[in-house]
């Protein structure tokens, strides 16, 4: 009998101990706890890295994607330059029938005065067609390229506005009323428009997409980038749009380098274009009667229309060769 309780009471004693024992080792100790916190927190960050390298790709997908499409509207444009579209880009108040009737009167202008010289009327009519359709254009892409480079040389200063009104926490529409006030044009005139077609309904791409039409410069077309990427995805606008104005400092550095070291290469440019016709007036001044028969004959006359045609190629070859892009 007291060996059946001594067992008995082993065995009890023996599953106490057991129980016991579980529950020990069912309690969290720290070093598990640490371990299972350790391999928790780590599958966060790898989800995080995860999430964060897929919206890295995302947004260099959505950039190239944009410059790809910003490219092709550049060489659209550049094939397809109406005379509309050089107007707006000029900023002058002009119509497209006040332009073509200006075209016409200094064709005929120019015309009038080749044949009262005493040339033949097909080299004034060729003189007066050349002068209406390519004079009037060209003035308005000198008048274009200087508003474009007012409105480069303006925007770093204006893009430092936005990202110190970012950073204060004003909204984007605020900081670009801001930048239309403080400047003047062609900067200010540009944002101007882009504030009030955001008030008119547009959305801020569609009033950019406007702006570029009439503002065809690269660095307006990056912050149109900026701005578009910051609306889709997200992120830091004040860090970007600063990092977007420390490149537009590099590229305007690095276009003045640029200018400074073919400025030798314009001059000689400039010289041998300008030579013929020194030497055209000098020998007239001393011999006024030596070149004479180049304007009086016709062979003459077909003579001097094919040197100025030639000068002209010439004059189109030396422009590639020292009109540096940056």
């Amino acid at each position: 009998m007291d060996g059946l309780v001594l067992i008995a009471t082993l065995m009890a004693g023996l599953a106490v101990a057991m129980i016991g024992a579980v529950l020990v080792l069912s309690l969290p100790s720290p070093t598990r706890s640490l371990r299972r916190r350790a391999h928790s927190v780590g599958r966060m960050a790898e989800a995080r890295a995860d999430h964060s390298e897929i919206q890295a790709r995302q947004r260099r997908k959505l950039i190239q994607d944009k410059l790809v499409e910003l490219e092709g509207q550049r060489s659209r444009q550049r094939r397809t330059r109406s005379i509309r579209a050089l107007i707006r880009q000029a900023g002058i108040d002009l119509s497209l029938r006040s332009y073509i009737l200006s075209s016409v009167a200094l064709g005929g202008l120019v015309c009038v005065t080749v044949m009262v010289t005493g040339l033949a009327a097909g080299v004034g009519l060729i003189a007066g067609l050349g002068t209406g359709l390519t004079l009037p254009r060209w003035g308005l892409m000198v008048l274009a390229k200087r508003r474009q480079t007012r409105f480069i040389d303006q925007f770093p200063e204006a893009l430092d506005v936005l990202v110190r009104g970012t950073r204060s926490g004003l909204p984007v529409a605020e900081c670009l009323a801001i930048v239309a006030e403080e400047f003047q044009d062609p900067l200010g005139g540009e944002f101007r428009r882009i504030v009030e077609n955001q008030r008119l309904g547009m959305t801020i791409d569609q009033a950019l997409e406007k702006a570029i039409e009439r503002m065809t410069v690269t660095e307006f077309r990056y912050f149109a980038v900026v701005l578009e990427l910051q609306r889709r995805t997200g992120g830091n606008l004040a860090t970007t749009v600063e990092n977007l104005t420390d490149v537009l400092r590099a590229r305007r550095r690095l276009g003045e380098r640029v200018e400074a070291y073919s400025a030798q290469a314009k001059a000689s440019a400039i010289i041998v274009g300008g030579l013929p016709f020194f030497v055209t007036i000098m020998v007239s001044v001393v011999n006024p009667g030596y070149l004479m028969p180049m304007f009086e004959e016709t062979v003459g006359n077909f003579l001097l229309a094919v040197c100025l045609a030639w000068m002209g190629v010439g004059a189109l070859i030396m422009r590639g060769m020292i009109n540096f892009k940056v």
